[in-house]
């Protein structure tokens, strides 16, 4: 039955979302607050993207080699380092730190716990349901946004502190929880393991740069990473300036996207997998994220802001599906990462830009990552793949 791939889906997901979906809503405020500026808010999140580039494919070789079990501990443990290191962070350069030791336990978890449940779903001869196992998952990691980010936001007006504190005890809990999970045995020879996981980089590598299919969505990944690292990192400052919002409201605001990113992962399983649902999806994403940056009305940028969501819970599941359908099970963590990775590099490219030349209008940056989408649809377009 596929009912246990689902269960540790939700269980994960939940536990894992709400490590963060206190402070979510209002992460950037937290580091602007923290002493960082907009500049500064720009480079922190490079550094972070940065060390996922170094971590994201050996941690899913890790993953593959030694156990998704043990790489999903791990990263809980990690990220409760992070948000300790948030909590008592006295300056600029250990928050720098603190941006390395979080990108591990993202890279730890980000591959580990979707080929977790796909192998489930596989051993069970159901390999058929992956695109609604993945569309169920961000279901339940936007439901608990929802509550997280109303919760947060309001407990913020009083303290900052008190939604990292919320997110810590969940970390604790999702570290108890991973301790009893269960999957096939993996190598404990650590210099086998060692051979596996350099054996499994190799692999992934070579079987994404053969398969046009792979190859399409990590190109895609990046030019989505490049595009919605302003929307994303400058979204909560813009609202703050151009509508007078507060952390309750910036919450209140997130608890909205959730509900948008769910509505889409459940019009998700309706829709193919297929490239031409690719190509439509990135020219909305385009369209909407221009106008989001172009126009003055405050309501306005918000509303195009949540139709943009809904695409996004549209395009997750599908390009899962297509990377799943596309790899083998000794390399699926390994191939997951890889994906995570080229939205992390188009991420860390564009930082670097904002580094340069400044954050003062954020939204412009809207409408440069507006021609990353448009070109990621004209690419599928001419290209064709075969998925």
């Amino acid at each position: 039955m596929p009912k246990k791939a689902f269960e540790v889906m939700r269980n994960i997901t939940v536990l894992q979302t709400a490590t963060f979906a206190f402070i979510v809503g209002i992460a950037s405020i937290i580091l602007l607050d923290k002493g960082l500026d907009l500049t500064t808010l720009g480079f922190w999140v490079m550094l972070y993207s940065a060390s996922v580039l170094l971590l994201e494919v050996p941690t899913g070789a890790f993953a593959d080699a030694y156990g998704r079990k043990k790489a999903i501990i791990v990263g809980f443990i990690f990220q409760f380092i992070f948000l300790a290191g948030l909590l008592l962070s006295p300056n600029t350069a250990i928050l720098m730190a603190v941006a390395v030791l979080g990108a591990v336990g993202d890279s730890m978890l980000s591959g580990s716990k979707e080929a977790h449940v796909v192998d489930i779903l596989s051993e069970r001869g159901r390999a058929g349901l992956t695109h609604r196992l993945l569309s169920s998952g961000l279901s339940w990691q936007h439901s608990t946004f929802i509550i997280g980010s109303v919760i947060g936001g309001y407990i913020a007006t009083f303290s900052i502190d008190y939604a990292l504190l919320l997110c810590m005890l969940f970390a604790v809990i999702g570290f108890l929880y991973s301790l009893g999970l269960s999957e096939k045995r993996k190598e404990k020879d650590f210099v086998t393991a060692e051979k596996n996981i350099f054996a499994n980089m190799s692999r992934a590598l070579s079987q994404s740069l053969k398969n046009p299919a792979l190859r399409t969505i990590f190109i895609l990944s990046l030019l989505f990473g490049l595009a919605a690292f302003g929307l994303f990192n400058y979204w909560q400052p813009v609202m703050r300036e151009i509508a007078g919002w507060d952390t309750f409201a910036m919450g209140l605001f997130f608890s909205l996207i959730s509900i948008m990113v769910i509505i889409g992962s459940r019009i998700s399983p309706s829709l193919e997998a297929k490239w031409n649902t690719v190509i439509l999806v990135y020219l909305g994403f385009g369209v909407l994220l221009f106008l989001a940056g172009w126009t003055p009305a405050p309501l306005a940028v918000a509303g195009f802001i949540l139709l943009w969501q809904i695409l996004l819970g549209i395009n997750g599941p599908i390009g899962g599906t297509i990377v799943n359908r596309n790899t083998t099970s000794e390399i699926r963590a390994t191939v997951l990462s890889l994906g995570a990775l080229s939205t992390r590099l188009g991420m860390f490219l564009f930082g670097f830009l904002i580094f340069f030349i400044g954050a003062d209008e954020p939204r412009v940056f809207w409408m440069i990552g507006a021609g990353f989408l448009l070109l990621g649809a004209l690419l599928v377009l001419f290209m064709k793949p075969k998925s």
